[in-house]
């Protein structure tokens, strides 16, 4: 069992709990500034965390195994290596999040810029390789405040268009979908707007029923 927590003092620390109840504790330094949010990948990519902070990036790390020998004795230890940088984002990166699985190894990322960024490891063996897939500017009115765009969920339907909900500091509510046709994402649905900034949003796993739910 694997947990993480982020913190304000540039550090994310990552738990490791295994069957012979012996714990390992390990301590990131993931920014040169807070850190706000932290990602899982599903484990179908291996042991991979995407983080982001206020120093205008977001990072992919990766749980590698070195193994050494010293008089005979071979000690197997695991550590966090950073595989790629994103530093696209103008100010702040406040949320991150990997897709669903079925999407394959992708990455969104939102900033106090006002700008929603998608990113893709087109080749999973090469995870130092992220190239920007799409942009989502959202409208200044939706991000007039110092924050920006605060927090972001992914659609976790299997047989959806990749879709995206957007929360920002202004107190609005957006559904972004990807178009195949224009090759771009666009503005599906303007949900009610809320009198204060949106700290987060979540898109309930959907299990092949007639609607969507998110909070």
């Amino acid at each position: 069992l694997s947990s993480v927590a982020a913190n304000t003092n540039a550090n994310t620390n990552a738990n490791t709990n295994t069957n012979t109840n012996s714990n390992t504790n390990t301590s990131i330094q993931a920014h040169r500034s807070a850190v706000w949010r932290v990602s899982w990948a599903h484990p179908e990519y291996g042991q991979l965390l995407a983080t982001c902070g206020a120093d205008n990036s977001a990072a992919i790390w990766e749980e590698v195994q070195i193994t050494s020998t010293n008089n005979n004795t071979t000690n197997i230890n695991k550590n966090w290596v950073e595989k790629a940088r994103l530093s696209d984002a103008r100010r702040s990166v406040n949320c991150v999040e990997f897709a669903p699985r079925h999407l394959g190894l992708m990455l969104a990322t939102g900033s106090a810029d006002g700008c929603v960024r998608i990113y893709e490891a087109i080749d999973v063996v090469n995870l130092h390789h992220w190239p920007l897939q799409g942009t989502i500017e959202l409208e200044e009115t939706v991000v007039h405040e110092e924050l920006g765009v605060t927090s972001l969920s992914w659609c976790q339907g299997r047989f959806e268009p990749k879709a995206l909900v957007i929360g920002g500091s202004s107190g609005s509510v957006l559904v972004y979908r990807y178009s195949d046709a224009a090759r771009q994402w666009q503005l599906a649905i303007k949900l009610r707007s809320h009198a204060r900034g949106v700290l987060d949003v979540a898109w309930a796993p959907n299990v092949g029923g007639s609607y969507h739910l998110i909070s």
